[in-house]
């Protein structure tokens, strides 16, 4: 018997039966600590506010039995004393709840097994209560734990009926485990659960060959098709027999859902697919080198670039295959790769396949940022160094074309200016001859004979001017002068006063102009044409000729407009050719060569100019020229008027 004191109640209103159970526990010395009730009042009333480990009662009591203490009491062994020949009551107890009962007799001779009675209803009262907490924790295990987790999880017992679903099971299925439990396994696989796979006969035959021969652990994959009320998704099965406990030579199952990897899976596949098909696409020859100078990997255009397949490169040594020789070249991109651990390139003339190659290499690291390998990248440049050589050729032709237009723009400068002088000699002679006939004749001439030699002076002095116009245009864009900051504000107010337009003609900056950086010679002579011009056409008793600037794209944009007679739009292309005018020349005096040469100017500096009017309402001529960043930050703005 174990040394462990009881607390022990006796409910007896005997009182020779409470002297000898007390005379039993000193004479055995049992380890009870003993209370005596006389009556059911003052059992209940003492059971009130104490526990005892046991209760031994007598059945007959002076207020009522055994039973009505055992009505009170649910966790407390009881056991019942009867007198002899009262064993339908023992039966009773047993019925109702009672532990055990014992026998009165005569001698007392009960009292000599009460210690062993004792002690096996206590023990087994335990094991009952050990057994309903490992109850209570498996049931934790199975309803709290196993049927919320993930993995979907069935128990079949030694007959391979289901004796317990979780819910994942229910999900990956699409089974109700109230309908499934205490069914036979090997039939519902058969008839149900085999047709949710995507191979039906596969998944039935692995699954059952576990129940013919419950020997091993079965582990495969499988693929659950999409219905109503299901979804697709991979699952992995995994089961192995049950050695011990209740469902002993059954089998427990898992299956664990492994969509989000396989998917994964998919996807790397997919990614490797991908590069090898973009690896084997690249035109260039492309391979990856290990640092024994060895191929590890070689794409489609190596490959036929030595009339192989790939395979059959991996292994060799590049030096050897590229080179023809055990080490590498100097210049090897691969080796200063390997040395620097950084990208490198360089160009030579391959004589093994006969082409010229840019080769570049890139480094590829190992985890613990080791260099491992390189990508090597030859890329054939025939055709970039065919095309350099014939660059190369096409500068020299241009250099001597350049060389021979310079001599020949000089020639043709010198030209000009001897015709010029040349032409300009006998005009001279005749303006001089005319003016003195008009003097020494003057009485000898009629009016028409003076207004003819007139005419012949006038005719001289254009003549003169047309070939200073024709000078002039020769030269636009050949004489450059240095370029340099221009701040056209103060440009234009030069230009106003080198006209000096008459009084009733007033010439208005109506925007701030742009300080840039140019020919300063050239601003002049377009300023100073496209004034001149609108000053020698206005014909109103008020000209008004205006000035603006804006932005436009990347580039200034200005304007020069007057209320002049306008320009009908037939000629908004022929104004800009040289020698023409719109009026007779013996109307106004002009050459035709002044728009020319502005169009000459402004397209020489990458911009346009074009003219916008209508008859009667005045003209305006516009132009661009690349926008500079430079602007003169204070410049005012100011209003150039001359009268």
């Amino acid at each position: 018997m174990e040394n462990t004191r009881y607390k022990i109640m006796l409910v007896e209103d005997d009182k020779l039966d409470q002297t000898s159970f007390k005379q039993l526990i000193e004479d055995k010395q049992l380890p009870y600590n003993c209370t005596i009730a006389g009556s059911v009042s003052q059992a209940l009333s003492i059971l009130g506010s104490e526990w005892f480990d046991i209760i031994i009662s007598d059945y007959q009591l002076g207020d009522g039995t055994a039973f009505d203490i055992l009505d009170s009491v649910k966790n407390i062994p009881l056991v019942i004393v009867t007198g002899s020949g009262d064993e339908e009551i023992a039966v009773r107890a047993w019925k109702a709840g009672a532990d055990d009962y014992l026998i009165k007799d005569p001698k007392r001779n009960y009292l000599k097994t009460l210690a062993i009675t004792v002690e096996k209803v206590i023990k087994h009262k335990k094991a009952q209560q050990a057994l309903r907490e490992s109850e209570a924790r498996y049931r934790s295990l199975t309803n709290d734990v196993l049927d919320s987790s993930k993995v979907g999880i069935l128990i079949l017992d030694s007959d391979f009926k289901v004796v317990w679903v979780n819910k994942a099971s229910e999900l990956y299925f699409g089974l109700c485990r109230d309908k499934i439990i205490g069914k036979d396994k090997r039939k519902l696989i058969r008839k149900q659960i085999k047709n949710i796979f995507e191979h039906p006969e596969d998944f039935a035959a692995k699954v059952l060959a576990t129940y013919d021969n419950n020997n091993y652990i079965e582990d495969f994959e499988c693929h659950v098709l999409p219905c109503e009320g299901r979804e697709e998704r991979w699952l992995n099965h995994w089961s192995q027999p049950i050695r011990t406990g209740r469902y002993a030579g059954g089998r427990i199952e898992h299956y664990t859902d492994i969509t989000e990897r396989k998917q994964a899976e998919g996807k790397l596949r997919h990614a490797a697919e991908e590069w090898r098909t973009t690896f084997d696409s690249i035109t260039d020859l492309v391979s990856i080198q290990d640092k024994s100078f060895k191929l590890v990997r070689v794409n489609r255009a190596l490959a036929d670039a030595f009339k192989t397949e790939p395979r059959e490169l991996i292994g060799k040594s590049c030096c050897k295959l590229f080179h023809g020789t055990k080490e590498p070249p100097a210049d090897c991109p691969h080796k200063q790769t390997l040395d620097t651990r950084r990208p490198q390139s360089v160009e030579f003339f391959e004589p093994h396949l006969g082409i010229y190659v840019e080769a570049s290499t890139s480094p590829i690291f190992g985890e613990n940022g080791e260099i491992i390998a390189s990508v090597h990248i030859a890329k054939d440049i025939g055709n970039r160094k065919r095309a350099e050589e014939a660059l190369e050729v096409l500068n020299e032709e241009l250099k001597t074309t350049v060389k021979k237009l310079t001599v020949a723009n000089r020639a043709l400068k010198d030209f000009a200016h001897i015709i010029a002088h040349d032409l300009k000699a006998p005009l001279r002679a005749i303006a001089t001859l005319s003016d003195w006939i008009s003097t020494d004749y003057a009485d000898k001439f009629d009016e028409q004979g003076r207004e003819q030699v007139k005419l012949l002076v006038k005719r001289a002095e254009r003549m003169s001017r047309l070939i200073d116009g024709i000078l002039q245009y020769s030269e636009a864009g050949y004489i450059k002068q240095k370029e340099e900051e221009v701040d056209l504000n103060t440009l234009l107010s030069e230009v106003i006063c080198g006209i000096n337009p008459p009084a009733n003609i007033e010439v208005a900056c109506e925007s701030k102009l742009p300080a840039i950086i140019c020919d300063k010679t050239h601003l002049i002579q377009i300023f100073q044409n496209l004034l001149s011009n609108a000053v020698r056409y206005i014909d109103k008793p008020k000209g008004q000729i205006k000035v603006g600037c804006g932005e436009e794209d990347g580039f200034w944009k200005f304007s020069v407009s007057d209320n002049g007679p306008g320009i009908e739009e037939k000629y908004f292309e022929k104004i800009f050719k040289i020698f023409q005018t719109l009026s007779p020349r013996d109307e106004v005096e002009a050459t035709g060569i002044g728009l020319s040469v502005v169009k000459k100017i402004i397209e020489m500096h990458g911009g346009r100019v074009w003219v916008e009017s209508q008859v009667g309402d005045g003209s305006t001529f516009f132009f661009t020229l690349p926008k500079q960043d430079k602007v003169i930050p204070d410049a005012q703005l100011q209003s150039h008027t001359a009268r």
